[in-house]
């Protein structure tokens, strides 16, 4: 090959083609002769010759093992390409996938994506630009499909758009329903013999799924589309990110796997060792219990841990004595054995990198771990010896709280993006609009009066000046502006204390003010039997204009501004600091109540949530309650179960009640399933007069 190479360089010659030499007649090991061949490719590519640019391997179409073989030998996942600016291309074995921004109607491939709601006539965001493009006969063939049975994905004709046909999908809020209708679309178009395919990022819009975790499970499915499929009509997969600023997201999760091998999938032990069913042969799911997704670990390669179990033998002057003995050793291994159970919807968004590090704990600690991503909450199993059990409990929760503080962050970024827009003068003078997140650090900055702010803007660093409104570093200076988008910026209350650029704050109400009277008469109304102590007001800028911003949603949609009630809320000391920097976060429905729903849980009446169940004694003897500004908007009669609303309409799933009570006459019990429905607003803390 070598040889070859310099003679080609010599005459400059710009390619050149290779049967698979050896493998024929001479019957040389095929894996020898790929591996060897692409070896001596790489080793000189590495002399960065000026003339030879592409290396082809030609094969007889009926010789797939040598095909399968070079597929092998040059890794899964090919190396990333950027034909043009913003696009990302790599080859996943027989299968192109590109990632750029853009228009999906746009797209000239056989087919392209929808995402849309159970009955496939959803119009808003990239659903509407593609029916509206595709036009009226496509919305019709919508309507008549999504009214007959269907497994949640259609395909129609394309209408006006320049596809062959459009597969809608509707998808449910979690990735591993994203990776299921993933897989499905791809492999319909396998067995359709489409050569392209469109998908939009599924999830990342009114889904609230992170970029990341889309990116991760979309890779994990074209994977298992590669091990399942027979035949290779699909040539390309193309992902159109309509928010220019996922795209750096796909892309991390592409260098991820680049130039990685195969991975051992479709072996469902996967990377999750078996070690502890063979040492203790405790663990077996039963036939009824949700399918563990066990996620393949694709940059790298499964352990492989031969565990030999560890053999005692017993000797002893009798029967009895050995007995005893074995009895002794069985049950100190129970003692010092333990299993646990992390349970959080946060879990299906555990990214690449979290289940890297999961990986890396299993190993270190030797702790079972099994994932149900897939179940409708999603849990981890933990088993093992109990100090291993809960360091690794404490690490995986530490991951989920990062996951949260992420959403949590996205969900205000989007929310302050409707109110107010920073932009930004680029080179053609046109004013360009920051991303979400940038956008959301501007507003704060300003509205905290801060003099500047230190940012990255095109991947140069700058200082935004909000004396002068300018972006400047070294040679450069350009102009930034804010715009309050239709008059709906929300100011703070006009009677809490300077904020000082703090994020929190827990203002002591003086006993003398209004203000202290009026909320403890509220409190006393109900429960005269207790002291209030102290009252103090919480000041969290970004909830309280994330739940008003809520509140005049519900008041445009249900026509009045009768949707808000001052409730009760009794809590713990250990939970207050949380729920005044994140609000009534629902993953603590599960501590006291959940008869009427998975939500957070209110009461009218100031004696309900006194009672010791929801309102724990400190070790000072004194109690917690929070009075809660929150949004009941519509509300009916809740159930065991429920993690939303349920409809006003069973034919319109679409349109929620806001909330749920314990009995719609009279109720005496909320129940609101945002985390942005409710505002802490004062903290009272009280004891046993």
């Amino acid at each position: 090959c070598d040889t070859c190479f310099k003679l080609a360089e010599k005459q400059e010659a710009q390619s050149i083609s290779f049967p698979a030499i050896g493998t024929g007649n001479l019957d040389f090991p095929k894996d020898l002769v790929a591996k060897m061949m692409l070896e001596e490719t790489l080793k000189y590519s590495k002399s960065c010759p000026i003339h030879l640019q592409e290396v082809f391997f030609i094969v007889h179409p009926s010789d797939t093992e040598t095909v399968e073989v070079l597929f092998l030998c040059q890794g899964f996942f090919g190396q990333i390409s950027t034909p043009d600016k913003g696009v990302y291309r790599m080859q996943i074995s027989h299968l192109t996938l590109e990632v750029s921004s853009g228009d999906i109607t746009k797209q000239d491939t056989d087919v392209i994506v929808n995402s849309s709601s159970p009955d496939f006539t959803l119009k808003t965001g990239v659903s509407k630009a593609i029916l509206e493009g595709a036009g009226k006969a496509v919305e019709s063939q919508c309507k008549d499909l999504g009214s007959k049975p269907n497994e949640g994905i259609i395909m129609t004709s394309p209408g006006n758009l320049p596809c062959k046909n459009i597969i809608h999908v509707y998808i449910k809020n979690n990735t591993a329903d994203i990776m299921d209708k993933i897989l499905s679309v791809l492999l319909m178009c396998e067995e359709k013999k489409f050569k392209s395919v469109s998908f939009p990022a599924l999830g990342t819009g009114k889904g609230g799924i992170s970029a990341s975790a889309v990116a991760d499970v979309l890779m994990d499915a074209v994977v298992e589309f590669e091990m399942k499929r027979k035949r290779h009509h699909l040539q390309t997969m193309k992902v159109i990110v309509f928010q220019t600023e996922m795209i750096a997201e796909f892309h991390e999760s592409m260098q991820a796997r680049e130039g990685t091998a195969l991975p051992n999938a479709g072996k469902q032990k996967s990377w999750f060792t078996s070690a502890f069913d063979k040492l203790t042969g405790k663990y077996t799911p039963s036939e009824n219990e949700p399918k563990a997704r066990k996620p393949d670990l694709l940059t790298s390669r499964p352990i492989e841990r031969n565990i030999s179990p560890t053999t005692f033998q017993f000797c002893a002057e009798s029967l009895q004595d050995v007995t005893k003995a074995k009895e002794f050793l069985e049950d100190l291994i129970l003692k010092e054995q333990m299993q646990k159970t992390i349970k959080d919807r946060c879990i299906s968004q555990l990214t690449l990198e979290n289940i890297r590090r999961i990986k890396e704990l299993e190993e270190k600690h030797r702790v079972l771990i099994i994932m149900h991503e897939s179940a409708p909450d999603p849990y981890i199993q933990l088993e093992g010896l109990t100090r291993d059990v809960m360091s690794v409990d404490g690490e995986i929760r530490d991951m989920i709280k990062e996951i949260e503080r992420a959403e949590s962050l996205l969900r205000e970024a989007k929310i302050q993006s409707s109110l107010v827009q920073w932009t930004y003068k680029s080179e053609d003078d046109h004013f360009e609009a920051f991303d979400a997140l940038t956008n959301l650090h501007l507003e704060k900055a300003f509205q905290n009066k801060n003099s500047h702010l230190d940012l990255r803007i095109n991947n140069k660093d700058y200082k935004v000046n909000f004396q002068t409104f300018k972006a400047e570093t070294w040679g450069a200076t350009f102009d930034v502006k804010r715009t309050e988008l239709k008059g709906k910026s929300i100011n703070i209350p006009s009677h809490w204390d300077p904020m000082n650029n703090s994020e929190t704050k827990q203002i002591e109400l003086k006993t003398d003010s209004n203000e202290f009277q009026e909320v403890k008469d509220l409190f006393r109304a109900t429960s005269s039997d207790f002291t209030v102590k102290k009252i103090e007001r919480i000041q969290n800028s970004s909830l309280w204009q994330n739940y008003q911003i809520k509140k005049r949603q519900t008041d445009e949609k249900n026509s009045h501004s009768n949707n808000e009630r001052r409730l009760f809320h009794g809590t713990s000391v250990d939970t207050i600091q949380k729920i005044n920097a994140h609000g009534f976060n629902r993953s603590f429905h599960g501590k006291n109540a959940d008869v009427y729903g998975n939500g957070t849980y209110f009461a009218v009446d100031a004696k309900y949530s006194a009672q010791g169940t929801y309102s724990s004694m400190d070790d000072k003897g004194q109690k917690y309650m929070y009075l809660a500004r929150v949004i009941v908007g519509n509300y009916t009669r809740g159930q065991k179960g429920l993690r939303e609303p349920p409809p006003k309409d069973p034919t319109n799933p679409t349109d929620l009640y806001d909330s749920v009570v314990d009995k719609k006459d009279n109720p005496s019990m909320f129940v609101v399933f945002h985390d942005v429905q409710a505002y802490p607003e004062y903290l009272i803390t009280f004891c046993q007069s």
